[in-house]
């Protein structure tokens, strides 16, 4: 399945008119649906953007999608290849496997989704588990000179449509965050740890 995807999310330039910044409504968002003539993605992110992020993160992609014109950015679910896995890896600085741990951990994953721009795969995200009642969000990594322009956001859209689809009530999802990007894991429903009820968590890394 491909879904087509705005390739740009730098802000341009100049500043949004002041009247746009001033109205944002579902009004707007409507307007910018016919006018795009999409069916649901530039909608979708809009939507995504004011249920998590406000008036502030909905005027970031409002001045996004009028700069610019859709690209050649598709959301593909798919694995990635075992030369993209460890590609992806390395620029994000993360641990390589050897390519024979790399090809079962594939073959072993329940769910997995790449971005591809003009046919290179600049992102990816993989969810592993029991496929009921133990679901665990593993490398979601985005090129480091295409981060910041929502191509991670459509990862784990995806792959939060996935576990909302597949999972069992009572089920678990796990996730290790990079530091720093807590807040942006909790627009999603994670919590950190430690709370009230839980501890901190423990890992333990094989040598």
């Amino acid at each position: 399945m491909q879904v087509p995807f705005p390739g740009h999310l730098s802000l341009p330039p100049r500043p949004m008119p002041r009247e746009l910044s001033l109205t944002i409504s579902f009004r707007i968002l409507l307007e910018m649906h016919f006018f795009f003539k999409i069916k649901s993605g530039v909608t979708n992110i809009l939507c995504l953007a004011l249920w998590s992020g406000g008036k502030q993160s909905i005027e970031h992609h409002i001045r996004f999608i009028l700069a610019c014109k859709m690209s050649e950015i598709t959301i593909t679910t798919r694995l990635p290849s075992i030369e993209e896995f460890l590609s992806l890896r390395q620029a994000a600085g993360w641990l390589v496997p050897e390519p024979d741990a790399v090809t079962k951990a594939l073959e072993n994953t329940l769910f997995a989704v790449c971005v591809e721009k003009e046919g290179q795969c600049i992102g990816m995200g993989r969810v592993v588990g029991d496929g009921a009642l133990v679901f665990y969000v593993q490398d979601v990594i985005v090129l480091p000179e295409h981060q910041r322009r929502g191509y991670g956001t459509a990862l784990m859209k995806s792959i939060m449509e996935y576990i909302h689809k597949t999972a069992k009530p009572s089920a678990v999802i796990g996730l290790f965050s990079a530091r720093g990007l807590e807040p942006w894991y909790a627009r999603y429903g994670f919590v950190e740890r430690p709370l009230k009820h839980l501890g901190p968590g423990m890992v333990f890394f094989k040598q």
